[in-house]
């Protein structure tokens, strides 16, 4: 922290199981500490500080348990604030000048995690950031990486180049927040003793039996480009793109070619509607369960730029403008603002702010919609729109709007 004397923030991805540590840096005379506690039913956030001989705590209830949160820490000479998932942010006040001196500063010994707590993505800003800030981070369109150079083997296997290495093991696990990436189920993997790094090693199933890639992606067109190839024999890859069973394509590579080398289209443009990127692949089942086929080595995944994209069809991001509830009834009307050259609308409805379940859809050409009892069941409620539009006979999404509370 050496050098921040105007103040810093802290952004962390946690998921809470029990009391535990998010972040602490201590030095002789000042302290500041984040802490997962329990408050009753609900799981609670405390900062504290000590400066100048003083103690300043600051709460924020409403931290969910056992799922994904963005906790942002905001430390500035008279102020503490805690924000959540970028939407909120509770701040005291607080002589914190001492702790922010440079001789503290440069003096600090910083701890991460600590209890029954897992963190992800840890960043510390030279900045004391706002809630309008943390929010930017908390949005997967910006925060989530769009490009991606996979390549795939056996642990211990060579990596090529800058590329991310990606296992066998690799498990895909949903979650809304983070972004992840991985198999849906652990799969088989070899490395030969021949080739360079990008060929010699790769995944594959036994049997040429259907396997499955998922990576969380921000909307938008992507260009793929998919690497098969056995340094052993020859390798037929078949794959489809996001549950597209009408579009299949192979690679067939002789033994010891890389597709790259090899002629065919191995270059697809993808539209990821859902945040999620599904690449299902399979090889050639007829010949056994000894023969190693449907190998995968590396995977290029691009985001088409928007100069790239001919014709492209945006749509605004939907804006909830009214909630009401309807007389004495228990039904509550939503209005939202029109989106130019929208087609319709699409209405979710979740007892989870995240969405990581939703309870009730709908959709309507209008600019607002009566949710009724099915929609309204739990103790909270939480309502997001989205418009779409067709191009080409295929919907086109808009963002989805901010989450607003029903009841």
């Amino acid at each position: 922290l050496y050098g921040m004397t105007d103040g810093f923030s802290i952004g962390i991805w946690v998921k809470r199981e029990g009391m535990g540590n998010l972040f602490s840096a201590i030095s002789a005379t000042s302290s500041i500490r984040l802490v997962a506690e329990w408050q009753g039913d609900e799981g609670g956030i405390k900062a504290t500080a000590i400066s100048g001989g003083q103690t300043y705590h600051t709460w924020l209830l409403g931290f969910f348990y056992e799922e994904w949160n963005y906790i942002g820490l905001t430390v500035k000479k008279d102020s503490l604030g805690i924000s959540l998932n970028g939407e909120k942010l509770v701040e005291s006040e607080a002589d914190l000048s001492a702790l922010l001196s440079a001789e503290n500063l440069e003096k600090q010994t910083i701890l991460f995690g600590g209890g029954e707590v897992a963190l992800d993505n840890i960043e510390i800003y030279a900045t004391p950031l706002t809630s309008e800030d943390y929010a930017q981070k908390f949005d997967t369109d910006n925060s989530w990486t769009t490009d991606w150079y996979i390549d795939f083997g056996p642990e211990g296997s060579p990596q090529w180049d800058n590329y991310t290495m990606m296992y066998n093991t690799t498990l895909y696990q949903q979650s809304k927040v983070i972004q992840n990436y991985g198999f849906t189920e652990k799969i088989d993997a070899y490395e030969t003793n021949a080739g360079g790094n990008k060929i010699r090693d790769f995944v594959y199933k036994a049997g040429g039996k259907q396997y499955t890639f998922k990576i969380d992606l921000p909307n938008g067109e992507y260009s793929v480009f998919v690497y098969s190839g056995n340094k052993m024999a020859e390798n037929t890859l078949n794959f489809y793109f996001n549950n597209d069973t009408d579009n299949v394509h192979t690679q067939v590579t002789p033994e010891g070619v890389g597709s790259d080398n090899y002629g065919g289209e191995n270059t697809y443009k993808v539209n990821v509607t859902d945040g999620v990127l599904s690449i299902t692949f399979w090889g050639d089942e007829t010949l056994g369960e000894d023969v190693v086929t449907g190998a995968l080595n590396s995977l290029e995944i691009k985001k088409v730029e928007e100069s790239e994209e001919s014709d492209k069809v945006t749509l605004k991001k939907t804006k909830i403008t009214g909630i009401s509830r309807i007389g004495k009834t228990d039904n509550y009307k939503i209005k939202w603002k029109k989106v130019n050259k929208a087609k319709g609308y699409v209405i979710q409805t979740s007892n989870k702010k995240l969405f990581n379940k939703v309870t009730y859809k709908t959709t309507t050409k209008k600019t607002s919609c009566v949710l009724k009892k099915k929609a309204l069941s739990g103790k909270k409620v939480y309502v997001r729109v989205r418009s779409y539009t067709k191009k080409n006979g295929e919907k086109v999404y808009s963002k989805w709007s901010a989450v607003k509370c029903v009841k």
